[in-house]
């Protein structure tokens, strides 16, 4: 054997062991764009065989959503990306909570805004924990990809569009110009809050006794 083939042979081999367990531990930041693993196959185009669900179907500004990976006793999971995406693009959102030890975060473009596996243990589902951003974002999408193994895995598993509740935190510009939340107490235009236009209790007083003056003198009293 030609000494350079051999010594490229050599250097295959030192390196085939690193992308293996860069397979198996989760750190594919590499592919966080595309999420496609570098498996040498084409991904499974028929529906997936997992479920990807969050909490709720709205989100707010800092809030904390749940999310779940599951999937059916024969399809077990090896491994996984999630990634939250605006709906409108291919932007990355908010970031990543884990308290299980098969998952991890990853900083693809942000820290914690992506989560993947720790080792390539059979896994029925996983759970983590989203929080939405500071920012205002829209719409977003909660997407993964899921591997069964080397040769099948599928890049298509989303989740419903969570929807941005704007409504929580707009407010109401009366026709003084002074902003007010949904719940505010309303002002009349005589002043007291609800008071509509009953007149105040020293008013009614002095006009009443009037009334009953003017009838003593009539009566002769």
């Amino acid at each position: 054997m030609a000494q350079p083939l051999q010594n490229l042979l050599i250097l295959l081999c030192a390196l085939l062991p690193k992308y293996t367990d860069a397979f198996s531990n989760g750190k594919v930041t590499s592919v966080c764009a595309s999420m496609l693993p570098s498996h040498g196959a084409a991904p499974q185009a028929s529906d997936p065989p997992y479920t990807l669900v969050s909490s709720k179907d709205t989100y707010n500004h800092g809030e904390k959503i749940t999310v779940s990976l599951s999937t059916t006793a024969t399809n077990m999971i090896k491994g996984f990306l999630v990634q939250a995406r605006t709906t409108n693009g291919d932007t990355l959102v908010g970031s990543f909570e884990v308290s299980n030890p098969d998952v991890q975060t990853l900083d693809c473009t942000n820290p914690a805004d992506a989560v993947s596996h720790t080792g390539s243990t059979s896994k029925s589902n996983i759970q983590v924990m989203w929080k939405a951003p500071d920012v205002l974002t829209g719409n977003i999408m909660f997407r993964a990809t899921v591997v069964k193994s080397e040769k099948t895995f599928w890049t298509n598993v989303v989740s419903k569009a969570l929807t941005y509740n704007a409504e929580s935190n707009s407010t109401v510009t009366g026709v003084n110009g002074t902003a007010t939340g949904g719940s505010g107490t309303g002002t009349t235009s005589l002043g007291s809050p609800n008071s509509g236009s009953r007149l105040s209790d020293p008013f009614t007083f002095v006009l009443m006794l009037g009334i009953l003056t003017v009838i003593a003198f009539l009566l002769g009293i």
